[in-house]
């Protein structure tokens, strides 16, 4: 419950701040950290900043009793217009931040989101491998038409759910290909 209310706040927050953005206005609060008894103790939240009021970093961490000590973190990035081009997760050791996985996102002249990639970090070769991408497309009119989701094979996509729209009502979903 408590989780829920924070999420609540934080998304009320995030779209505050947007929304004061793009009147020109300046923001009356951002959210900076949050504190909340979680499963296993108490965990801590801090949100970091660009200068446009872009989240940029989050981090999560837990009492060790004696310090907050890292647990995750997400990072964001944009593109001019202010939408999320890429989301990435690390995870932290004792060797510092090791990446985990990342989602990038497309997006359209008129800010319609057209593609989402999924991959994850392979540490072994040290790079990112994709294994997973959700595709939009739009007619002329803004409407979103079609809607794919398919996996990486190494060598090609595999699209395996296929969702087709008209008048913005589902009309067709195929499983298994195209």
């Amino acid at each position: 419950m408590k989780k829920s209310i924070i999420l609540a706040v934080l998304a009320f927050c995030a779209v505050s701040f947007s929304m004061a953005n793009e009147l020109g206005l300046a923001p009356v609060a951002v959210l900076d950290s949050t504190v909340y008894d979680g499963i296993g103790g108490k965990n801590k939240e801090v949100f970091l900043y660009d200068a446009k009021g872009n989240l940029e970093t989050q981090i999560n961490s837990h009492w060790g009793g004696t310090k907050w000590e890292d647990d995750g973190k997400y990072e964001y990035a944009y593109d001019l217009k202010g939408n999320i081009t890429l989301k990435a997760y690390a995870y932290y050791t004792s060797e510092g931040w090791e990446y985990s996985n990342k989602e990038e996102y497309a997006f359209d002249d008129n800010n319609n989101l057209t593609l989402v990639l999924f991959s994850n970090w392979n540490t072994s070769k040290n790079t990112w491998e994709m294994y997973h991408h959700e595709v939009y497309t739009y007619d002329v009119n803004g409407n979103l038409i079609q809607y794919v989701k398919g996996d990486w094979d190494g060598t090609d996509w595999i699209n395996w759910d296929k969702y087709v729209y008209e008048n913005m009502v589902q009309n067709g979903h195929s499983l298994g290909g195209e």
